[in-house]
C-alpha cells in the first residue's frame, strides 16, 4: 500500500542494566563540563580516518519543514568528493546545491573537501561542518539555498569528525575508547556511540565517561530517540540492509525489517516509527512502522505530479 511520504515528513517535528538506566535518566541535570573539553570544536589537521565513504551517503538530516537533506562525506585529501543535495518533495528528487568556494591563488576551490556534519531549517537554511584541504574543521552557512555561503564560528552538535578516535560534542572533544563509526545523541548530555567493530557505548555526561552497553555485529548505523529505544542497520540472513531494534538501550537486538535485500544502505534517520534510509546505489526508502515495511520515499508524491502534469 503506498503511503503518503510528503505529509509524514512535513508533519514531523518531533538498559544495558537498570542501573544504567537511572544513571541515564538523572543525566537529564546539567552536568559539570568534561576536563578535557574545549569551549567549541576547534580546527584540527588530523588525517581522516579511512572510512570508506567518499562515494557513499554520508549524513540524512530532515528539516522542521520536511526538506530532507541529504550529504556525501567526502575526503579532505581530494576536492569534489563530497555532495549536497535536498528534497522538498518528500524524496521524490533531489536538487544538488552549490557548496563554499573559496579563491586560492587567483582560482577559486571548494572550501569544504568533506561534509562531516549538517543541521537545515529548510531547503535555504543550512550550516555544514566539514575540512578543508588541510583537513581543518570549518563550519558555513547559507540563507539562500547554497547561492551565498557565510562561515562561521561554533557548531554546537553531536559529530564524528576526521579523526575516528574523538567524538565532537556540544562543550568539545571527546574520547570514547574505539574507533568510532556513527554517534547519536538523545539529548545535549546523553548519546550514543557505534564502534566500528559494533560495540555501543553510552554517556550521560556529554562524553565525560563511557559505558559499554552492548553489540551488534556488523552493525553500520545507529538511531536512538530515547534512552532504551532504538533501531540500527546491519546486515541478517538474506538481507543487506536489516533494521534491527533495540528496547534496552542496546543490550539486546532483534531483527525489525529488511529495508532492501541485496543493497547496503548508507545513513540512517529516526524521527518516533518513521525511519528514512538512504542506500550506497542511490535513492531513500522510508518506513513508518519502525523499519518493519518499506516503500520508496516520495513514490506517491512523483505519481501525483505525474496524473495532475
Amino acid at each position: 500500500m503506498k503511503r503518503s511520504w510528503g505529509l509524514a515528513l512535513v508533519g514531523v517535528l518531533a538498559v544495558a542494566n537498570i542501573v544504567l538506566i537511572a544513571a541515564l535518566l538523572r543525566a537529564e541535570v546539567a552536568p559539570s563540563r568534561p576536563t578535557a573539553a574545549s569551549p567549541a570544536p576547534s580546527a584540527t589537521t588530523t588525517s581522516p580516518a579511512a572510512r570508506g565513504d567518499v562515494a557513499a551517503p554520508g549524513v540524512l538530516h530532515l528539516a522542521d519543514d520536511g526538506t530532507i537533506v541529504q550529504t556525501w562525506r567526502g575526503t579532505c585529501a581530494e576536492p569534489g568528493t563530497t555532495r549536497l543535495e535536498v528534497s522538498t518533495d518528500g524524496g521524490a528528487t533531489f536538487e544538488e546545491l552549490s557548496l563554499p568556494l573559496v579563491e586560492t591563488a587567483g582560482d577559486e576551490t571548494f572550501a569544504l573537501r568533506t561534509i562531516l556534519d549538517v543541521t537545515a531549517a529548510s531547503a535555504d537554511g543550512i550550516t555544514l561542518v566539514g575540512n578543508d584541504d588541510q583537513c581543518g574543521q570549518q563550519v558555513w552557512s547559507t540563507d539562500d539555498g547554497g547561492s551565498t555561503w557565510d562561515r562561521t564560528d561554533g557548531y554546537g552538535q553531536w559529530f564524528v569528525p576526521a579523526s575516528e578516535d574523538e567524538v565532537v560534542t556540544p562543550l568539545g572533544v571527546t574520547r570514547p575508547g574505539c574507533a568510532v563509526r556513527d554517534v547519536d545523541a538523545i539529548s545535549e548530555v546523553n548519546a550514543k556511540v557505534l564502534c566500528r567493530d559494533g560495540q555501543l557505548l553510552g554517556t550521560n555526561d556529554v562524553g565525560e565517561t563511557w559505558i559499554l552497553l552492548g553489540a551488534l555485529d556488523g552493525a553500520s548505523d545507529i538511531a536512538f530517540t530515547t534512552i532504551s529505544e532504538g533501531v540500527a542497520l546491519a546486515p541478517a540472513e538474506g538481507c543487506e540492509s536489516a533494521v534491527h531494534g533495540s528496547v534496552d538501550g542496546g543490550e539486546t537486538w532483534e531483527v525489525r525489517g529488511c529495508a532492501d535485500e541485496s543493497v547496503a544502505a548508507g545513513s540512517l534517520l529516526r524521527r518516533g516509527a518513521l525511519l528514512l534510509l538512504s542506500l550506497e546505489a542511490g535513492g531513500i526508502v522510508v518506513s513508518d512502522d519502525d523499519g518493519r515495511t518499506w516503500d520508496v520515499a516520495g513514490a506517491e508524491e512523483a505519481t501525483s505530479g505525474d496524473e495532475d502534469s
